[in-house]
């Protein structure tokens, strides 16, 4: 898909592995840093395990180099509840993009409240532009 500033390619999509790079707790997002991403099987479809992790390899396409924010929202099924009762149907972050440069986009199911099963959809926005949509169905 096409912004007037910036496209977005994407490159593969399915179930992840990832090497967990830092200990710290993560922030608001729940991200961690990660790194050795890689797309172990190209598939929409994922099973409701625990240590699942499924996402989106793409890349950001630019006349200029540098970075974008863009708005990174994964949509649940249904309503999560975690551990503190906070519930949300979404997660939502703002994320400073390099252009030009392979990128990931990952869920992971490593708490047993996350895994549920439905229709799970990644939506990349740009200045409230959707980017790049793809749904995964977790069984």
């Amino acid at each position: 898909m096409k912004s007037r500033e910036i496209s977005i390619k994407e490159l593969e999509y399915g179930l992840c592995k990832y090497d967990v790079v830092s200990s710290e707790k993560p922030g608001k997002s729940g991200l961690k840093n990660i790194e050795n991403v890689k797309i172990v099987k190209n598939t929409d479809s994922v099973k409701a395990e625990m240590s699942v992790a499924f996402g989106v390899k793409y890349k950001l396409l630019s006349k200029k180099e540098g970075k974008k924010k863009l708005k990174v929202k994964w949509e649940f099924p249904t309503s999560i509840t975690d551990n503190n009762g906070n519930s949300s149907h979404k997660l939502v972050y703002t994320e400073e993009l390099i252009m030009n440069v392979d990128t990931f986009s990952l869920y992971s199911f490593n708490k047993g409240y996350k895994v549920q099963r439905g229709p799970w959809s990644l939506i990349i926005s740009y200045k409230g532009k959707t980017v790049l949509k793809r749904t995964f169905i977790v069984y």
